[in-house]
């Protein structure tokens, strides 16, 4: 049984919730335009990879970006860890403003690679590779975009991604693997 003082607490809190989401969501004047970001780089953590993980992020449009995230191995490193890089194109729905900068719910499309050990180059979409140490394979995906514009023309952003990367082959690399991989990742970073 609830004390009347957390009785109390919790019904106001109750309350108060439409009035969060009426501060956190509330209609802008007309004039306050959107930020387009044309070129970002982010850093963060993902369950692909045991490293930092390192996405680029190029989008000739508001709407539809190509991106790259990988732990940068061959150029960063040489660690043979497990990961696993993703090349995708993401489209953006809609840009919904809060107080705190701008929301963006954003669908991704692209192909993934599987990497056991040392990248031989080029991807192999058919097979795995001739060490049998990396495989390629489609890989869909959504993601969560906040833009905070700062000072002239750039912006802070942070960004979740889950995807799902299909590896016909991923039984037959080195260390066998299951073909469907699902992965998740938190990143952050600054764009213009």
């Amino acid at each position: 049984m609830l004390c009347p003082f957390k009785s109390l607490v919790v019904g106001a809190s109750l309350l108060s919730l439409p009035a969060v989401a009426d501060e956190l969501f509330i209609e802008k004047p007309v004039s306050a335009s959107p930020p387009t970001n044309y070129v970002n780089l982010r850093l963060g953590g993902s369950t692909s990879s045991r490293r930092v993980e390192l996405c680029g992020e190029l989008a000739p449009h508001w709407r539809i970006s190509v991106e790259g995230c990988g732990s940068g191995r061959e150029f960063l490193h040489n660690e043979p860890n497990p990961e696993i890089a993703h090349f995708r194109a993401k489209f953006t729905f809609t840009r919904l403003q809060t107080t705190l900068g701008w929301l963006e719910p954003r669908a991704a499309l692209g192909f993934a690679e599987y990497q056991l050990g040392v990248d031989d180059g080029g991807f192999d979409f058919l097979s795995v590779n001739r060490t049998r140490t990396s495989t390629s394979g489609p890989e869909a995906g959504a993601a969560l975009r906040w833009l905070l514009p700062v000072i002239g023309g750039f912006e802070l952003l942070v960004e979740m991604n889950v995807s799902l990367a299909f590896f016909a082959f991923a039984p037959q690399l080195e260390t066998p693997q299951a073909v469907v991989q699902p992965s998740a990742s938190l990143s952050a970073g600054v764009g213009f």
